[in-house]
């Protein structure tokens, strides 16, 4: 370490640790860019799936059918039967 004329003391290179800093901003910047875009892609293809099974099961029948037998020759796909379970499940002590 050197001091300056203000006094103060500065590494001797402190031009290497500028640039290390930028190396690992640049690292931090990526690594989160990464995250953002597989959080993207996540919602992408969960939008995509669910494109696509809507076109099978009307979204009516979805929300009203009482009934959960999707592997069946005959799929009843009905969402109510696994949130009332859900909710039962969460209020028992």
């Amino acid at each position: 370490m050197t001091p300056t004329l203000s006094g103060e003391f500065r590494p001797w290179n402190s031009r290497v640790l500028v640039w290390r800093e930028r190396v690992f901003y640049g690292l931090l910047a990526a690594s989160a860019s990464v995250l953002i875009l597989i959080a993207i892609a996540i919602v992408l293809i969960f939008i995509y799936e669910a494109w696509l099974f809507f076109q099978q099961v009307p979204l009516w029948e979805f929300l009203t059918d009482r009934t959960w037998v999707p592997l069946f020759d005959r799929q009843q796909c009905g969402i109510m039967v696994i949130a009332t379970a859900t909710v039962l499940i969460a209020r028992s002590p």
